[in-house]
């Protein structure tokens, strides 16, 4: 494909009248960290600690606080000192996830959830094994945590079972259990944010934007609610989304959420520069990031580096085999040009492992497809691509 940042369309919508798509919402339906878990604090469904000594209560603490100004090795450290405490585990697990040491997460956090299936380590487990492209084993550990949630009626228990039910792709039950949760305990930003990520991934964004704006009340310095409130307002406000994304990293300058957040911004003005500077921001905090990566590659296609958008490609698979997001990125991202290069829609088609697409992607891929001119580009008659499957309906706070 030509470099074709001198051509770009005019900002947030194509000539359809569609939303440009976000490569951020959803990069694939296996990614199934949910970042508002992953910088609480500690463990929002924590179960009951077996040691109250005040040598466990603050290095626990320090632990958390580290982890959540984004000092993930001092994290790890600090929770890898306690060693008898499940909530430790999880948050040392959460340390290593976010410095892409995912193997060794997987070690620590497997003999946890075998002592307590229905715990905090079970679902860290799955939801980094659905990550990791792993979905049997994902699948097996989330179904128990469900099971053994669903039915108790505390915040905890609720809450953990609304992140299984979230990634299971029980997105209805996820609402449901959200929503119980808060109803039963008000003042949990992890919660608040986790259920606006479900609400946001789900197109409801007014919805979405009530919770994380709740949650920003609970607790004013929590980054990953600003974030999902910077996600909120990318398409209607980027003004307003690259102020939050910037408050966002003075509370944690190595959140890589937020790094992959700021390059997407800077290719929407065109400062490829930038957007390459943010990304390697987030891959010197985790050079594993499946959407760090993806981002990198869909910038090596528009400036026609077949050889380091392969290579990066190959990156992202060895991660996770199954990742369909890094094809899907390179697809949305190429439909906010004018030029196209029907090889990257064939790419896209028949390299992608999946179609967990939402209502942005669909209007940029439906457009991208239209301009390259579907079978008339050389398409095997077997790829429909004027055929895309329909946007899933939204769930909302109140009803459904």
């Amino acid at each position: 494909m030509r470099a074709v940042y001198s051509n770009m369309r005019s900002r947030g919508r194509h000539p359809s009248g569609h939303v440009r798509p976000r490569t951020s919402l959803l990069l694939a339906g296996l990614v199934a960290m949910s970042t508002a878990l992953l910088l609480c604090p500690a463990p929002a469904t924590a179960q009951a600690p077996s040691d109250q000594s005040p040598t466990s209560l603050t290095l626990l603490r320090d632990a958390a606080r580290a982890f959540r100004t984004g000092e993930y090795d001092r994290a790890a450290d600090l929770a890898g000192a306690i060693a008898d405490r499940p909530e430790a585990v999880v948050l040392h697990a959460r340390a290593l996830r976010a410095r892409g040491k995912y193997d060794e997460a997987v070690q620590l956090l497997t003999p946890a959830a075998s002592a307590d299936p229905g715990g905090d380590a079970a679902l860290e487990l799955g939801s980094l094994q659905l990550s990791l492209g792993r979905a049997a084993d994902a699948e097996k550990l989330l179904t128990t945590v469900l099971a053994r949630n669903v039915r108790v009626q505390d915040p905890p228990n609720l809450a953990r079972a609304a992140s299984a039910a979230r990634w299971l792709g029980h997105f209805q039950q996820a609402n449901d259990l959200f929503r119980d949760a808060v109803v039963l305990q008000t003042d949990d930003a992890a919660v608040q944010t986790a259920w606006g990520d479900l609400l946001l991934d789900k197109h409801n964004a007014a919805d979405a934007a009530r919770s994380f704006r709740q949650a920003m009340q609970i607790d004013r310095t929590f980054p990953a609610a600003y974030l999902g409130l910077a996600r909120v307002t990318v398409d209607t406000n980027p003004a307003m989304a690259r102020d939050i994304v910037t408050r966002v990293l003075r509370f944690n300058p190595k959140f890589v959420d937020a790094h992959v957040l700021a390059a997407e911004l800077a290719l929407d003005d065109e400062n490829v520069n930038d957007a390459r500077a943010a990304l390697q921001r987030a891959l010197d905090v985790n050079p594993a990031s499946l959407e760090a990566r993806s981002l990198l590659a869909a910038i090596e296609n528009l400036e026609d580096r077949p050889e380091s958008f392969d290579a990066e490609v190959k990156r992202v698979l060895a991660v996770n085999p199954h990742y369909s997001g890094v094809y899907r990125v390179a697809g949305e991202q190429a439909a906010k040009w004018e030029s196209f290069d029907a090889a990257t829609l064939h790419r896209y088609y028949t390299g992608a492992l999946d179609f967990s697409l939402g209502a942005r992607q669909l209007a940029g891929i439906a457009e991208f497809a239209r301009r390259v001119g579907g079978q008339e580009a050389g398409f095997p008659s077997d790829v429909r691509v004027d055929l895309l499957p329909p946007a899933p309906a939204a769930v909302g706070r109140s009803t459904l």
